[in-house]
């Protein structure tokens, strides 16, 4: 999945200076990944807050100052990966006009959304 942060199994963590949570709760969900990586399962979250809690480094009550339960690990994990997913393709879809592929074409310039006909999205115009 990601790879922002090495495990923190065996190495000591350093603390977060006060203010910071964000950042905790980001290596709380890269810890998420890395975990989901090795053990990804039929199961809803095969994973423990207890071992997330090691793989970050930190103690389990901290975990519930973040996540209520695991429940709401999951639902924020999903959310990370949809923000993720969406600035990748944002940032793909920036490079491509820089690049000109927003330009008119052989079949005219490209429909927005719109005015977009389903005939002429299943015909090419190569």
């Amino acid at each position: 999945m990601n790879d922002d942060t090495g495990s923190a199994v065996g190495i000591a963590r350093r603390r977060n200076p006060r203010g910071q949570g964000e950042r905790l709760r980001a290596e709380i969900l890269a810890a998420v990944a890395r975990l989901l990586d090795q053990k990804l399962t039929d199961n809803a979250l095969p994973i423990s807050l207890r071992e997330v809690a090691r793989e970050v480094g930190i103690a389990a009550q901290s975990m519930y100052l973040h996540f209520a339960d695991k429940d709401q690990l999951a639902r924020a994990v999903a959310e990370d990966g949809y923000q993720r997913a969406v600035a990748a393709m944002r940032d793909a879809d920036a490079e491509a006009a820089a690049d000109g592929a927003d330009a008119p074409d052989a079949c005219g310039p490209r429909p927005t959304p719109s005015t977009a006909s389903p005939v002429r999205s299943a015909v090419s115009c190569a």
